[in-house]
């Protein structure tokens, strides 16, 4: 099994350290990612901070596509624009 087969089930059994794992090997792309998106690191940390108690709650999100990757990568578009409908309605 691979690292991230095995991360994942780990999650799903909730242990805590898997998802610190996730975590730290995931948080730097991510955060490119939102940051290229939304240009506010305030955002961005709200966003990820989301996306992984949405993992936590839901770690079956991590296996909807072919890599653990582009199942983060895709959530995380997702939750970028989640955070930008919420905001244009804030500001409007």
């Amino acid at each position: 099994m691979n690292n991230d087969l095995l991360l994942i089930q780990e999650i799903k059994t909730r242990k805590k350290e898997a998802l610190h794992q996730l975590y730290n090997r995931y948080e730097s792309l991510l955060y490119r990612l939102v940051y290229s998106a939304v240009k506010d690191p305030h955002a961005c940390e709200s966003i990820l901070t989301e996306l992984f108690k949405e993992i936590w709650h839901s770690p079956d999100l991590l296996v909807k596509e072919r890599t653990l990757s582009l199942s983060l990568c895709k959530q995380c578009i997702k939750n970028i624009k989640k955070y930008s409908q919420n905001s244009e309605r804030i500001s409007s």
